[in-house]
């Protein structure tokens, strides 16, 4: 993982202007169900592989060797996706597109 890679994650739009306010890309994911689970991110390794999880394509680009340690994401290169566990500055996300505007 020391070149820079390029993955995708959509969100609708609540969930970009989430990101815009935190300047970081990561969500939570504690629940009344399951208080424990740890903030992250899905992200894709093509864009087609986002296709139904929003509108808002976010392109992020990367050197995950730079500030990720193994243990903050189970990122595998044959696999479709991966969870980044610490948040991804905003400096590396870019809106790409938005598939359909909002009504």
């Amino acid at each position: 993982m020391s070149k820079k890679v390029t993955m995708w994650h959509a969100t609708d739009k609540e969930g970009w202007e989430f990101v815009q306010k935190q300047q970081m890309l990561i969500y939570p994911r504690a629940t009344k169900y399951f208080p424990e689970a740890a903030p992250c991110v899905y992200l894709a390794h093509t864009k087609s592989d986002t296709e139904g999880y929003g509108d808002y394509v976010l392109k992020v680009r990367f050197t995950p060797s730079k500030w990720l340690k193994t243990s903050d994401t189970n990122y595998r290169k044959d696999s479709w996706q991966c969870r980044v566990y610490k948040g991804i500055p905003l400096k590396h996300v870019t809106l790409y597109e938005i598939r359909k505007q909002d009504k």
